[in-house]
């Protein structure tokens, strides 16, 4: 009998994670072709794993006077701590490209790479940002 509670709450989880997976997938397909660009301002900067490259940030938009929290993960140059990271992200303002149909995806738009993804033109006074997180 155990075995069979075991087996269905496996499945139901595996079908959970699968869902979730579907979603994330369509929400980025949705933020991919049908988004708007506004300004957002970095909260907060985290590694995910040490040594990784890879960095979280937390973010807030405005969409017609209305505030959106936003979060993210992005691979940067390897030679960024922390601490020169903070100093250099954390209350600075950057572009952000949000979901028309769902304003909570979005991602900031930190790098040219990611400017081009959106064919979105990056001032600039933010190249030298991108020079600096990408190692250019």
């Amino acid at each position: 009998m155990w075995k069979k509670v075991n087996r269905t709450i496996g499945i139901v989880f595996i079908l959970f994670c699968l869902l979730v997976i579907i979603r994330s997938f369509y929400s980025n397909h949705e933020l991919e072709n049908d988004f708007a660009v506004s300004v957002g301002k970095v909260n907060k900067v985290s590694n995910v794993l040490r040594q990784s490259g890879n960095w979280y940030f937390s973010y807030e938009y405005d969409i017609n006077g209305k505030k959106f929290p936003g979060e993210g993960i992005h691979s940067l140059c390897g030679n960024l701590t922390l601490e020169k990271l903070r100093a250099f992200l954390v209350n600075k303002s950057f572009p952000v490209a949000y979901s028309r149909k769902d304003t909570s995806t979005s991602v900031m738009i930190l790098t040219k790479d990611l400017a081009d993804k959106f064919k979105y033109d990056l001032p600039d006074s933010l190249l030298m940002y991108d020079s600096i997180l990408t190692c250019k």
